[in-house]
């Protein structure tokens, strides 16, 4: 057992989905509709279901891990084949030898692409509610497994899908059978159709969250902003589609500035969760910011108590409870690396709020020198604080 001052637990990495995942566990009648990895005329392996749009797999998200000591971030194409998809991102043992190499004791698994990050993107986009629902049972009960190979080590948070509350409740409940430590919610859910998040219809999700005990994570990408980016990304000559990341090396800056901003867009989230009064009427309630950093939280702590302060009297502000004291109970926010800010002002945002993440294995990935990154990182920071940040404050959140 590592030393409790140099013990690493990601409070955000990633698994991909296995690439015959749904065409084995779908019931039968649903299996040529559900999600399947093809290989196209162009020699393209892309993930399609009916209704949704095609997937290709892109080296961003599920093969980011193989980079090279020394070997430059964006020294790769854009799109790869399913041979190139690193193992560990699917199968447990790997996963688990990667863990090792990397010297993590152990990992919250957040989804793949196709689980759209836990947005309302991906499978979750599948029109037909019936193969929806299967598709999204079919990748919990596969998570359930994957963690059961490592319990104590294999941290998995189930999909949900928010934007449907009865099945978001009901799927929530047995997901907890399973042994899930968490699930994933579109943090907004209103782009794509559905109730805004500070809406009544998400009560009994609150409540459900509450008695079972589970986190609920925000995940960087679901984005208001997303909307208008793809539309600019669409006017581009080098980018037709509405994927940011499509229009790289087309001299716009559109997927540079949505990789850099993207993660402001938590904020909103944030701010109507705590204004609204969600977190006051469920005070056992935990929510994570996965991925979107934290240099820009102890800004908009002091902008939101300066609100409430200044205007909630004139404002008829429906909240009793400072929002600083409501975030540092309520919500933890994970990081990798580059985040002097967010380290020097720890303790605006709390210190107990913060957890360290590898992102294994995207492109932000630490893996495998995060222990070389963690030491240059929390050079500064306290043995006894970079303990709580790097490993316990996950510990606690998760019981492990």
């Amino acid at each position: 057992m590592a030393h409790p001052a140099s013990e690493l637990i990601s409070a955000d990495s990633h698994i991909n989905e296995a690439p015959d995942l749904w065409e084995h566990r779908l019931p039968e009648r649903l299996r040529e509709r559900g999600p399947r990895l093809v290989r196209t005329d162009d020699g393209k392996d892309v993930w399609v279901a009916d209704g949704i749009n095609p997937s290709p797999l892109m080296w961003a998200t599920n093969a980011a891990g193989q980079r090279r000591q020394g070997e430059a971030f964006d020294d790769h194409e854009m799109t790869i084949p399913r041979e190139e998809m690193i193992r560990g991102s699917f199968d447990p043992d790997a996963r688990l030898s990667d863990m090792d190499l990397d010297g993590l004791a152990a990992e919250v698994l957040y989804p793949g692409p196709l689980g759209g990050l836990g947005g309302g993107g991906g499978m979750g986009a599948i029109p037909d509610p019936e193969l929806r629902a299967a598709a999204i049972r079919v990748y919990n009960d596969w998570l359930a497994e994957f963690c059961s190979a490592a319990p104590d080590r294999l941290i998995g948070l189930a999909l949900i899908r928010i934007e449907e509350p009865d099945f978001a409740v009901a799927e929530l409940q047995r997901v907890a059978g399973l042994g899930l430590r968490g699930a994933v919610v579109n943090a907004m859910p209103d782009t794509t159709g559905a109730e805004p998040i500070f809406s009544p219809a998400y009560e009994p999700l609150w409540s459900a969250a509450e008695e079972c005990g589970l986190p609920l994570s925000l995940h960087i990408g679901h984005c208001r902003s997303l909307g208008p980016i793809a539309s600019a990304t669409q006017r581009t000559a080098d980018a037709g589609s509405g994927n940011p990341l499509t229009s790289a090396g087309s001299n716009t800056g559109i997927a540079e500035m949505f990789f850099t901003m993207s993660c402001l867009d938590m904020a909103e989230p944030v701010s109507l969760l705590i204004f609204s009064g969600v977190l006051e009427r469920h005070p056992r309630l935990q929510f994570v910011i996965a991925e979107s950093g934290i240099g820009w939280i102890p800004f908009v702590l002091e902008r939101m108590d300066y609100t409430f302060n200044r205007h909630r009297l004139w404002m008829k502000s429906g909240i009793t409870e400072p929002p600083a004291e409501q975030f540092r109970r309520s919500f933890h926010a994970t990081f990798q690396q580059d985040e002097q800010s967010g380290l020097l002002a720890r303790h605006i945002s709390g210190v107990d709020t913060l957890m360290w993440a590898s992102d294994y294995p995207h492109t932000d990935s630490t893996w495998p020198y995060s222990r070389k990154v963690v030491d240059e990182l929390f050079v500064e920071v306290p043995s006894e604080e970079r303990a709580q940040i790097c490993a316990g404050n996950a510990r606690r959140l998760y019981r492990l």
